[in-house]
């Protein structure tokens, strides 16, 4: 099998990423959204991984991409295949927690006023936190990082007046 392009090569790493965070395959939104582009883009990413030989999928049913191969099989380092916890940059974490932070409080704000709105908080900065978390693992952060980000959201979202 042919070695897949630095591209490709990203494509795979995400999928390998993402199955083993959430157990599942991701959709091709999931994969336009990580890396920014339209889903026609990644409709034509992932055809040309099935016919590279690189994943397997069935055509109409969600979620059924299913790499071929062994994951340490990927390309290393030059091609992205795993992220090195030590180029993950504390830039990259920031994002992450500020806009769950700013999504949070978005919500809250527009509830505000609202019966419950203290009891709804919790949940909402409870559920940013989780979704911080999920997002930083999946950029390839240790777990102590992991931790550090979600513990971030709920104590700046958190105590925030909206």
């Amino acid at each position: 099998m042919p070695s897949p392009t630095p591209k490709q090569a990203e494509y795979l790493a995400f999928i390998a990423r993402y199955s083993a965070v959430h157990e599942q395959a991701p959709a091709e939104a999931d994969i336009a959204q990580h890396f920014l582009v339209s889903a026609p883009t990644v409709h034509q990413m992932i055809l040309k991984l099935e016919a590279g030989g690189w994943i397997a999928r069935e055509p109409g049913v969600a979620r059924s991409i299913r790499l071929l191969g062994r994951s340490d099989d990927l390309p290393t380092r030059g091609h992205a295949a795993r992220p090195s916890h030590a180029v993950l940059s504390d830039e990259a974490i920031d994002i992450v927690v500020a806009t769950a932070c700013e999504v949070a409080e978005g919500i809250v704000h527009r509830l505000r006023g609202m019966p419950l709105c203290s009891d709804i908080r919790q949940v909402v900065v409870a559920a940013a936190a989780a979704a911080a978390a999920r997002r930083v693992a999946a950029l390839g952060a240790p777990p102590a990082e992991v931790e550090r980000a979600r513990k971030r959201v709920e104590q700046s979202a958190g105590t925030k007046d909206v």
